[in-house]
């Protein structure tokens, strides 16, 4: 699908995060202190805005700092506005909004270990977020590579998953497969798998990155080997180094072999029982040659004896 920018459209900031919906009427947008605005581009005017959530405890103001929002409904593939956005904060923070309900959000839950009061501003906020195909789930990735899967129905964390060492910077589903992509700023690009949560494989990309995507078009099946009777070609022999010095005796026993298998292939049943035990006899008859002359050999050797002293 391609998508052409036909205006400008100017919000105040600052912004963190943009999303579109599906149909592209609308955008979804959030930053420090700016909580997640709903713009409709035809007219661009504020459809809606979040409420901050109420004061804590302290009857103390709770900071907004949006990173990163996901559309339910509207940004994953189905061709209506925004009903449902979730977004997670850079104090460690996963919120639901229900558009068509309240500004305020419909669960707020704090997804790390330490709280929202002592995460200001300490480097280890929540970076980006991605939501699964059914929008029952989201994966939330951090500054400290924690990429973790939390429930949108209930807000609990219910997996993690290991091995990135950098801040992470982008996540995203396969549309059909149960892998997701990470990239971020240790300069991996890293593929998992979904329901093992364990590493599929990861690719050194030499660059920091910032943005990961999945490619819409079908999937290309590999070309398939030709095989050539598991031994190799001339090709192979040339690249293994074979050919060269040691290469044509190598290459006459090699003719010498087909040949021999030629033949055994026009011989009849009784033929090839004949050849068997002709083949047979001969080893044996070596084996035997072989014994008589050790023994000859032995008997002919003379024995060393010392000389008697006087």
């Amino acid at each position: 699908r391609t998508v052409t920018a036909e205006r400008d459209l100017t919000v105040a900031g600052p912004v963190s995060r943009m999303r579109a919906t599906a149909k592209g009427d609308q955008v979804a947008f959030g930053g420090k202190e700016k909580d997640v605005t709903l713009v409709d581009l035809e007219s661009e005017k504020v459809v809606w805005q979040a409420r901050n959530v109420p004061n804590n405890k302290l009857d103390l103001r709770l900071p907004v700092w949006v990173t990163d929002i996901g559309i339910l409904g509207g940004a994953e593939g189905a061709a209506t506005s925004a009903v449902t956005i979730a977004a997670c904060t850079a104090y460690g923070q996963v919120r639901l909004y229900d558009v068509r309900a309240q500004r305020r959000p419909v669960f707020s839950s704090v997804i790390t270990e330490v709280s929202e009061q002592i995460r200001l501003d300490d480097g280890t906020r929540n970076t980006s977020m991605a939501l699964s195909p059914d929008s029952t789930w989201c994966v939330v990735g951090d500054a400290l590579g924690n990429l973790r899967k939390v429930d949108l129905r209930t807000g609990n964390v219910f997996g993690r998953f290991r091995g990135i060492s950098g801040s992470i910077r982008g996540v995203a589903f396969h549309p059909s497969l149960p892998v997701i992509a990470q990239v971020g700023l240790d300069r991996f690009a890293r593929v998992f798998d979904t329901k093992t949560m364990r590493p599929v494989c990861q690719v050194y990309m030499k660059q920091r990155l910032n943005c990961v995507l999945f490619d819409a078009e079908e999937k290309i099946a590999p070309p398939v080997p030709v095989p050539h009777g598991g031994e190799p070609d001339e090709e192979d022999e040339d690249w293994l180094g074979i050919a060269g010095a040691d290469g044509k005796e190598h290459q006459k026993d090699k003719e010498a072999q087909r040949e021999k298998d030629a033949k055994e292939k026009d011989l009849t049943s009784s033929e090839k029982a004949e050849a068997a035990l002709s083949r047979k006899t001969t080893h044996i008859a070596k084996k035997r040659k072989l014994a008589t002359s050790k023994k000859a050999s032995i008997k002919k050797s003379p024995v060393s004896k010392g000389k008697k002293k006087k």
